[in-house]
């Protein structure tokens, strides 16, 4: 029976996806619990949306104001490698917020944290369904 629990745990445990695991120690991943894991990976799949947009890029606050993590270079990011994770956003209440990426013609869309538990329970909930 104890075999059979520990199994359990074991295959329930929540592994960190690409971006989570370049943003965060071994260390800080192994003092997390699989819940905290699991909306991490969340936030780095679903949390931003990075578009071309140079037209609207003009308009709008470059992503520098936001402080990045140690060795992230605003020049080199791009639509496939941005990770949420690498930067201190401060995620609004009720309202997304939009950041150009240099002289890109690329902008990132930061959710508000209202329509990100929205869509985290749709996540939750499709992810349940695959089990």
């Amino acid at each position: 029976m104890f075999v059979a629990v520990m199994l359990i745990q074991g295959l329930s445990a929540q592994v960190a996806n690409k971006f989570v695991s370049s943003a965060f120690s071994k260390t800080e991943l192994k003092a997390m619990t699989p819940e905290q894991i699991d909306y991490l990976n969340f936030l780095s799949e679903k949390a931003a949306i990075v578009s071309y947009a140079p037209e609207k890029a003009s308009q709008c606050e470059d992503i520098s104001v936001v402080s990045a993590k140690s060795g992230v270079s605003i020049s080199s990011v791009t639509k496939e490698n941005f990770n949420f994770h690498m930067f201190n956003f401060v995620i609004d209440p009720t309202k997304s917020q939009v950041y150009k990426i240099g002289d890109s013609g690329n902008i990132v869309m930061i959710y508000s944290q209202e329509r990100l538990n929205i869509m985290y329970d749709r996540y939750k909930k499709s992810n349940s369904s695959k089990k």
